[in-house]
C-alpha cells in the first residue's frame, strides 16, 4: 500500500524554489530570444533596424523611416537576430508552470466551501429570498449556531424566519431550518411559546384524517389518522392521542379516549386505522343522509427521547392519565396539549343497503391464494395467547376475512384479515401480518389446528376504502402448533 509522503515545511520550500528557478529560467530565456545574438557593430536605427553603416557623416535622419538619427538614443549598436528555439522554449517553461500551479490552485478553490465563508447578514439574505443557496445556507446557520457564531439580535431574526418558513405551506420547507429551531429550543435560545408553536405547525403539516365515504345505518365508521413528512428537523416526537369528540353536523356524539402513539418525524409517515363505534341508542337518534361529520381530536406531542425513557406504550399511557376535560394530569416538561379538528363527508345508507359487493368469481381462486402463506401458530405457554403471521402477495381483488381457528370441533375467533388489492407489481411478498393476543381457547392439548378465512361483508364495510371483496373461503389445513415461552 502507497501512503503519499506528508507535506512538510521543507518540501513545500523547495517546491515553491523549484518553481521560481523554473520560471526565471524561461522568463530569461524568453528575454534573451526575443533580444537575439549580436552579430556585428554596425550602427542600426532603433525604430526600423535599417543598418546605418556607410552612410554620410552628415546624415541627419533615416533612410528608411525617417527617424531623427542625429540623436544617439535612437541608434543602437550591433545588429541582432532572434533565436526562435529559445523565445519557444521559454514560453513553454513558464506556461508549464503556469498551467500547473494554475491548475492546483482551481482544484483547491473547487474544493472550498465559499457560501460557508460568507458573512451572516448574506447567509440571512439567501433563506429570506428562498434563493438557490437557501438550503445550504440554513445548514451553515444552524452549525454557527452549535459553535456560538451568532450574535444574540442575529439569532433572533433568524428564528423568525424559520418559523415564517415552517408556517408558510407554499414555501418549501427545508429541514435545516428545523434543525436550527430544535438547537435552539435546545439551549434555551427558544421560548417555550415558539417551541409549541413549532410543534403545532408540524402537527398542521403533516395529520390527516379519512374515513369511509358510505357506510350502513347501524355499522361502526372506519377511519384513518396518518402523519405524513411534517415540516421539521431531525427531532422525534410523538404524538400521543388523548379524548376524541365526534359530531354528526350539529349532533355531539359520545367523546371517547383512544391511547395511541405515532411517530411525527421528518421523512417518515405513520398513522393508524380505527373506528367511531356508535351503540345501538345513539343510532336510533341518527336519520340515514348526508353529513358532515367533525371530529375534535386531542394530541399530546412529547419528545420521542422522553417517550423511549419512560419504556412501552402501556407504561406511557399510564401515566399520561387525562381528565373528564380532556387535559393531561401528569403534564411533561415541553409537551403540546392541541386539539384539531377534522372534517369528512359521510352519507349514511339505510340498513339493507348493499354497501360493498362480493366477488363470486371462482376463476380467481388461484391468483388469490397462491402467494398466501401460513407456516405456523405460536401458542404462549400460558395457553391463552395466540399469534400467528400470514404472508399476503399481490392479489387482483380486495379481500376482507374472518379469521377463526379449528381445532376439532371446537372454533374461535381470532380476528380479521383485511387487505386492500395491491395496484402495481411488488418485488418478492407483500406481507400483511396479523399478530392475535386475544380470547382463550379451551382446548387443552393439540400440535395442529385448522385456519379459516371466512369471507365476512361486515369486515369489508368497515373497512376504509373496500367497495367489492372476494367472496370465497381459504382453509389452511393442520398448521403446525408451537408452544412458545410468553413475551
Amino acid at each position: 500500500m502507497n501512503t503519499p509522503l506528508p507535506v512538510t515545511f521543507l518540501t513545500l520550500t523547495f517546491l515553491v524554489l523549484c518553481c521560481l528557478f523554473v520560471i526565471g529560467l524561461g522568463v530569461y530565456l524568453l528575454i534573451t530570444g526575443w533580444r537575439g545574438r549580436k552579430l556585428d557593430d554596425h550602427p542600426v536605427c532603433r525604430k526600423c533596424r535599417f543598418d546605418l553603416f556607410g552612410l554620410p557623416t552628415d546624415t541627419t535622419n533615416c533612410p528608411e523611416c525617417g527617424q531623427n538619427i542625429a540623436n544617439h538614443h535612437h541608434i543602437q549598436h550591433g545588429n541582432r537576430r532572434r533565436s526562435r528555439l529559445r523565445v519557444v522554449s521559454g514560453l513553454l517553461l513558464v506556461g508549464f508552470v503556469c498551467l500547473s500551479l494554475g491548475g492546483l490552485a482551481a482544484g483547491k478553490m473547487r474544493r472550498v466551501n465559499w457560501l460557508a465563508q460568507m458573512p451572516n447578514w448574506f447567509l440571512q439574505k439567501q433563506v429570506e429570498l428562498d434563493s438557490q443557496w437557501a438550503a445550504r445556507s440554513w445548514a451553515i446557520l444552524a452549525g454557527r449556531l452549535d459553535n456560538k457564531q451568532l450574535a444574540g439580535h442575529q439569532l433572533r431574526t433568524l428564528l423568525a424566519d424559520a418559523l415564517e418558513l415552517q408556517a408558510d405551506m407554499n414555501r418549501t420547507w427545508d429541514q435545516s431550518a428545523g434543525e436550527l429551531i430544535e438547537k435552539a429550543y435546545a439551549n434555551g435560545t427558544l421560548s417555550e411559546n415558539d417551541w409549541q408553536q413549532y410543534c403545532q405547525t408540524a402537527l398542521d403539516s403533516a395529520a390527516n384524517f379519512q374515513i369511509r365515504k358510505t357506510v350502513e345505518h347501524g355499522q361502526h365508521i372506519a377511519y384513518r389518522m396518518t402523519m405524513n413528512r411534517p415540516r421539521l428537523g431531525s427531532v422525534d416526537l410523538r404524538c400521543i392521542n388523548g379524548m376524541n369528540q365526534p359530531y354528526l353536523d350539529k349532533q355531539k356524539l359520545p367523546a371517547f379516549q383512544f391511547h395511541s402513539s405515532i411517530p411525527l418525524r421528518a421523512g417518515y409517515s405513520g398513522g393508524f386505522d380505527s373506528q367511531l363505534r356508535i351503540s345501538t341508542e345513539e343510532w336510533q337518534q341518527i336519520k340515514p343522509g348526508d353529513y358532515d361529520l367533525k371530529l375534535e381530536h386531542t394530541f399530546l406531542i412529547v419528545t420521542g427521547a422522553w417517550y423511549y425513557d419512560h419504556g412501552d406504550e402501556d407504561y406511557v399511557t399510564e401515566k399520561l392519565k387525562f381528565d373528564d376535560q380532556g387535559q393531561p394530569i401528569y403534564p411533561v416538561p415541553g409537551m403540546l396539549l392541541t386539539t384539531k379538528t377534522f372534517h369528512a363527508d359521510l352519507s349514511i345508507k339505510p340498513v339493507g343497503t348493499q354497501i360493498v359487493t362480493p366477488i363470486k368469481d371462482e376463476s380467481l381462486r388461484e391468483a388469490m391464494t397462491q402467494d398466501m402463506k401460513l407456516e405456523q401458530i405460536n401458542i404462549l405457554y400460558n395457553g391463552k395467547d395466540i399469534r400467528f403471521e400470514i404472508l399476503t402477495g399481490t392479489h387482483p381483488k380486495p379481500y376482507a376475512h374472518e379469521v377463526y381457528m379449528r381445532v376439532g370441533d371446537e372454533q374461535l375467533l381470532l380476528g380479521r384479515l383485511v387487505k386492500e388489492r395491491d395496484n402495481q407489481s411488488v418485488k418478492g411478498r407483500c406481507r400483511n401480518p396479523i399478530f392475535n393476543w386475544w380470547k382463550k381457547f379451551k382446548t387443552k392439548d393439540f400440535d395442529q389446528a385448522d385456519i379459516l378465512l371466512i369471507p365476512s361483508e361486515k369486515a369489508a364495510a368497515e373497512s376504509l376504502d373496500i367497495t367489492e371483496y372476494w367472496d370465497h373461503e381459504i382453509v389452511f389445513k393442520d398448521v403446525p402448533v408451537i408452544r412458545k415461552p410468553e413475551g
